[in-house]
């Protein structure tokens, strides 16, 4: 069964580019990751998570490994900067 509400469409989120601060990076050394995410879909993105998906490479500074981007409409770009340690 499919059901079609008052808005249709669905939303695409995509890292377009990235890039890390200081470069290049050396176990155990802080540096900061930062994406371009973007929303080329044709729907707005609601509660976007961006999250470390696995610790072997690097773990978060902050608490916890998700960082909220919120509402993303139709075509948004955000650059978003984690701060992150290199663990191997």
């Amino acid at each position: 069964v499919e059901v079609l509400g008052a808005y249709p469409g669905r939303p695409q989120v995509v890292i377009e580019a990235a890039r890390t601060e200081p470069s290049p990076i050396r176990p155990g050394q802080p540096f900061t990751l930062s994406v371009l995410v973007a929303n080329r879909g044709t729907r707005a993105a609601l509660n976007t998570l961006l999250t470390i998906a696995s610790t072997d490479v690097a773990v978060s500074r902050q608490s916890g490994n998700a960082t909220s981007i919120g509402l993303m409409g139709v075509n948004y770009t955000e650059w978003v900067t984690l701060p992150l340690v290199m663990t191997t």
